[in-house]
């Protein structure tokens, strides 16, 4: 399967400049969706609705990539699926398992009680009838012609963030080219990388931080580690047997930068 997934990321992007070295990374990555350890992958490059769909139809080829799906939010924004990981994550999503929301268009980050709602509308009336869909047939992608408001915030639960920064209004008007500014900037924050340690090499699996001062309970900061540790860890325990042995390896530290992207 690792050479089926290269082999098509490097067709799929022969139009663009980038590296070798970082194709085989975005590759190594859609392996790890493949295999069903995330849920989704954001394609962080620029990719059309038609070549992203060529990408998915290529990367199906494969029997072990037929449980891959695309969403595809106008042309901007770019994620491959596991189905069936997605589907789950989606039914712990409508059944309150929704993580923290952490509202950072203030002058500091503030928990929110829950997803905001124009988001809340997109998962039960767009994104739950296509999962649903699946189990009747193959549609393999979800395609969105409006970039929504709230694409930062949906990026993160797609990504399975344990906490989601939130920077939009509810059903404001989105311009895709302003810039979302945020508070996270000059405020401590936690920094947690899980990388997978296979045949004496690591790869990145999962990043994602969170603000220090709204997780000051130590106790609270371990329970949020420990349930991030065990989805993956039971994930990672079992590949398909002819997989080498793989570890998951979980570090976080704490940084503070002048400005942080979202």
């Amino acid at each position: 399967m690792q050479h089926h997934v290269l082999s098509t990321v490097k067709i799929c992007f022969k139009h663009t400049k980038l590296s070798s070295s970082v194709l085989s990374a975005l590759a190594q990555s859609l392996c790890f969706v493949a295999l069903g350890f995330r849920a989704s992958q954001l394609i962080d490059y620029h990719l059309t609705p038609t070549q992203a769909n060529i990408l998915i139809t290529k990367l199906k080829q494969h029997e072990n990539c037929r449980s891959l799906v695309l969403l595809q939010f106008s042309d901007r924004y770019t994620f491959i699926c596991h189905r069936q990981r997605l589907r789950t994550h989606y039914l712990e999503y409508i059944n309150g398992f929704t993580g923290y929301y952490v509202d950072v268009q203030g002058t500091i980050p503030c928990k929110m009680n829950g997803a905001p709602e124009d988001m809340n509308r997109f998962m039960m009336q767009e994104l739950g009838p296509y999962l649903e869909s699946q189990a009747s047939n193959d549609n393999d992608a979800l395609m969105v012609p409006t970039l929504p408001c709230f694409m930062v915030c949906l990026t993160g639960w797609l990504l399975e963030y344990p906490v989601i920064y939130v920077c939009h209004q509810v059903d404001e008007i989105m311009d895709e080219w302003e810039p979302r500014l945020n508070c996270l900037g000059n405020h401590p924050l936690e920094w947690i990388k899980l990388q997978i340690n296979c045949q004496q090499q690591q790869h990145p699996l999962l990043s994602f931080t969170y603000p220090t001062q709204l997780f000051s309970d130590k106790k609270e900061q371990k329970e949020l580690l420990e349930q991030v540790q065990m989805k993956f860890c039971q994930r990672v325990a079992n590949p398909c047997a002819s997989s080498p042995a793989m570890e998951l390896i979980v570090t976080q530290e704490t940084v503070s930068l002048d400005r942080v992207a979202l």
